[in-house]
């Protein structure tokens, strides 16, 4: 008997980026792993789409049974198809009951779907993906020496407007692609 399909994870992928993207890849198998243990998620609940940008990507060995790869075309006319473009095809192929964004230079910590599991009755759970496991510095872009921010308000030194303490951000599935239907996302 299938399993229903709770989350679909989804990544748009440059595709010159593969050591970052099976960094992304690894974590989410992580966060599957721990959520079984934690909160008995059956691993085959969850799917991975990947779109790559016009470029066969290098695609991360996986034991992730739903991980998926796409190569999407460009907007006619644009150099760059990555972002939007690639979210709103990769929502039309997503089946989960919740849907994550999960780009491929980020990651998703070991508990991020045990926590999800906990909000799965709400519409939408909203967040931030922290940088700060990915990259060597808490927020991007990189703060430059000497120099002042030039819009906004100042933050003390270390700690950005958005700081939270752990990623967290889904959407039911069903809404999402309504609204990528009537051209809203």
């Amino acid at each position: 008997m299938p399993v229903e399909v709770l989350f679909s994870i989804i990544t748009p992928s440059v595709g010159t980026r593969p050591l970052a993207l099976a960094q992304a890849v690894r974590s989410v198998e992580s966060a599957v792993e721990h959520a079984a243990e934690a909160a008995a998620l059956a691993p085959e609940s969850v799917e991975m789409l990947v779109g790559f940008d016009a470029v066969e990507g290098r695609r991360p060995d996986s034991p992730l049974r739903g991980l998926r790869y796409f190569v999407l075309p460009r907007p006619s006319g644009r150099t760059c198809g990555f972002g939007n473009h690639i979210r709103n095809i990769l929502l039309r192929a997503a089946t989960g009951r919740r849907v994550l964004f999960l780009d491929d230079d980020n990651i998703l910590t070991p508990q991020a779907l045990a926590l999800h599991m906990r909000h799965m009755e709400a519409d939408m759970a909203i967040g931030r993906v922290s940088t700060s496991r990915a990259f060597d510095v808490p927020f991007l872009p990189r703060p430059r020496a000497g120099r002042r921010r030039s819009r906004g308000r100042r933050h003390p030194p270390g700690q950005h407007r958005s700081a939270v303490p752990e990623p967290f951000a889904s959407a039911r599935g069903d809404a999402l692609r309504r609204l990528g239907r009537r051209g809203r996302l």
